[in-house]
C-alpha cells in the first residue's frame, strides 16, 4: 500500500494537463499553505481518488489478516496481540496515565482542528461523507 502513495501523481488545480504533483513534498506543501477551499478540495479529491480508493480493498484485507493472525494466537484482536509483545504488565495502565496527562491538550487541539475545518467550508468532511 505504501508504494502506491509514493508513486501517485495528481493534476495541478489550475492546469489539469499538468499531472506531476507528488504527495511529498508538493501536495503536502500546498495543503499546509493554501487557504483556498476550492484548491484544498481539488487536491484532497485528487489524492483520495488516485491513492486512497485503489488501496481500500488491500487495506481491508490487511485488517482481516491481522485479526485472523491474532485469533490464531489466542488473542481477540491485533491490538491485544501488539500489547502482548511488551513485557511490562503495566504497559496499558502507563498508556492510560499518559493519555490522562495530555487529555486537556488533546481536547484543545481537537477543538481547534474542528474550528479550522469549519472555516474551510468543511471540505474534508463533505468529501468523506459523500464517499461513504
Amino acid at each position: 500500500m505504501e508504494p502506491n502513495f509514493a508513486k501517485v501523481r495528481v493534476c495541478d488545480c489550475k492546469d489539469n494537463n499538468k499531472c506531476d504533483k507528488s504527495l511529498d513534498p508538493d501536495v503536502e506543501e500546498i495543503i499546509t499553505k493554501s487557504r483556498d477551499p476550492e484548491e484544498l478540495k481539488h487536491y484532497w479529491l485528487e489524492f483520495y481518488n488516485k491513492a486512497g480508493t485503489p488501496t481500500r480493498n488491500r487495506f481491508e484485507r490487511y485488517i482481516e489478516l491481522n485479526t485472523k493472525a491474532a485469533q490464531l494466537n489466542n488473542f481477540t484482536s491485533r491490538a491485544e496481540l501488539w500489547l502482548a509483545e511488551y513485557e511490562d504488565e503495566t504497559f496499558e495502565q502507563q498508556l492510560e496515565d499518559i493519555f490522562e496527562d495530555i487529555k486537556t491538550l488533546y481536547h484543545q487541539l481537537h477543538g481547534y482542528v474542528r474550528y479550522r475545518l469549519k472555516q474551510c467550508d468543511d471540505v474534508v468532511s463533505k468529501t468523506l461523507y459523500r464517499k461513504k
